[in-house]
């Protein structure tokens, strides 16, 4: 006879108990305030160190484990504790998209605030060579000119720019931003950038520490991962 539960589960889909479903995918971490280092993160049975540069994105790490991510400050963290120890409280703690076949981790560590993780994917089927990708984690919604795209991104959130001509040619493209002041647009940043087609381009928007100076922003580059062929 098959208990209400497993037959529960067998027509949901889900894994049985002590069953935990895994993903396989490529992590790529970048640091926007401080580098992070001294952390640890398990991928399959191996303990593997974790760290975030500032300035560049680092080297992907191969992982397969929970689509939750748990980061830890000492490797004997993973081990299972005896019965009358407490669980290891872990230094941060992430999400990854379940499907993605490369993960952009975004390290954020404020000051007297835990380390702040964010996950996002960065698949080659989801961004392109030169495709941008801007990321707002300012306070405040920011409009951008891009080429002759315009668009607006709201805080916490991000949008991607993209352009047949952009995946063809080397180009110099107008960038602006801009805030709003009393329900006004104001420039904040002007330039041209060089565009590659073979790049591609990420852009995280910060809120500015002058009135005179509202966003402050750093950009990266990278090409696109090579996905798996069809089966």
């Amino acid at each position: 006879m098959i208990r209400p539960l497993c037959f529960l589960l067998m027509l949901l889909g889900l894994p049985a108990a002590g069953q935990v479903p895994t993903i396989k995918t490529e992590l790529i971490a970048v640091a926007l305030a401080k580098p992070i280092s001294g952390l640890f993160m398990k991928s399959g049975e191996s303990i593997l160190p974790f760290s975030a540069n500032l300035g560049n994105l680092g080297q992907p790490i191969v992982y397969s484990g929970p689509a939750r991510l748990i980061l830890h400050d000492r490797e004997e963290n993973f081990q299972r504790p005896s019965s009358n120890e407490p669980l290891p409280v872990p230094v941060a703690i992430v999400d990854l998209p379940p499907t993605a076949t490369r993960v952009m981790l975004v390290c954020l560590q404020r000051p007297d605030k835990p380390l702040e993780i964010r996950a996002y994917d960065i698949s080659g089927s989801n961004l392109r060579g030169g495709d941008y990708r801007f990321f707002n984690y300012a306070s405040i919604p920011i409009a951008v000119k891009l080429g002759t795209q315009r668009f607006s991104v709201a805080p916490g959130r991000d949008h991607i720019a993209t352009s047949p001509a952009w995946r063809q040619d080397v180009l110099d493209l107008e960038i602006q931003l801009a805030t709003l002041t009393n329900g006004k647009p104001r420039l904040a940043y002007s330039s041209g950038w060089g565009h590659r087609p073979g790049m591609r381009n990420l852009i995280f928007l910060f809120d500015g520490h002058h009135p005179s100076n509202p966003v402050l922003m750093s950009r990266f580059h990278d090409y696109a991962p090579v996905e798996p062929a069809e089966p």
